[in-house]
């Protein structure tokens, strides 16, 4: 289990230097450990990083694969955090692909599990990609909802990354709407 850690470790700093398939050969190497010794949970999150270093690379069919592994493995230990950030992550990979009801599918049940935790950062980010969505489908009206629910959500949790996708979706979307100075005030948050 030490190794697997290591070897995890080892893969974070890959990714954040930007070695990304050195990343994901070290975390490869810890889920096979992981995965082997029965620490489902640890794999899970091995699968996870994977696909996320996969999703820096635009390996998108590789991506989905890691995924739905990842949930499957999160879905086995009961794991809601973990499921929703791979629900979360496999809606904006549908979305990429123009598969609305799919994406929406992913994202609905992704925000049930950030609420069955508690997760209002998760639930504020879920919001904001649902947003988006609806934003590049041209239903204007359930982005600006969306977005401005996640805004007050992100604002109440003091969640940043939430915060900066949702004021920009609704700049974008106040600017088309000819609401310039309310769309001003999002470049304020």
């Amino acid at each position: 289990e030490g190794m697997a850690g290591t070897m995890a470790n080892i893969g974070n700093l890959n990714k954040i230097q930007g070695e990304l398939d050195s990343a994901i050969t070290y975390y490869q190497s810890a889920y096979d450990i992981l995965f082997r010794i029965g620490d489902t949970l640890g794999a899970a999150k091995a699968v996870y990083s994977i696909a996320v270093a996969r999703s820096r690379l635009q390996d998108t069919t590789r991506v989905e694969a890691d995924l739905l592994r990842s949930l499957e493995l999160y879905e086995k230990v009961g794991s809601r955090e973990g499921m929703a950030l791979a629900l979360d992550m496999l809606g904006s990979i549908r979305d990429e692909r123009d598969d609305t009801p799919g994406a929406l599918a992913y994202y609905q049940r992704a925000l049930e599990m950030h609420q069955s935790v508690g997760n209002r950062h998760g639930e504020a980010l879920t919001l904001g990609n649902m947003a988006i969505m609806y934003k590049n489908d041209g239903d204007w009206g359930i982005a600006t909802d969306l977005a401005e629910r996640a805004l007050r959500m992100a604002q109440e949790a003091d969640a940043a990354q939430p915060l900066a996708i949702a004021a920009r979706t609704l700049w974008i979307l106040y600017k088309r709407q000819g609401q310039q100075a309310t769309a001003l005030e999002m470049c304020e948050l």
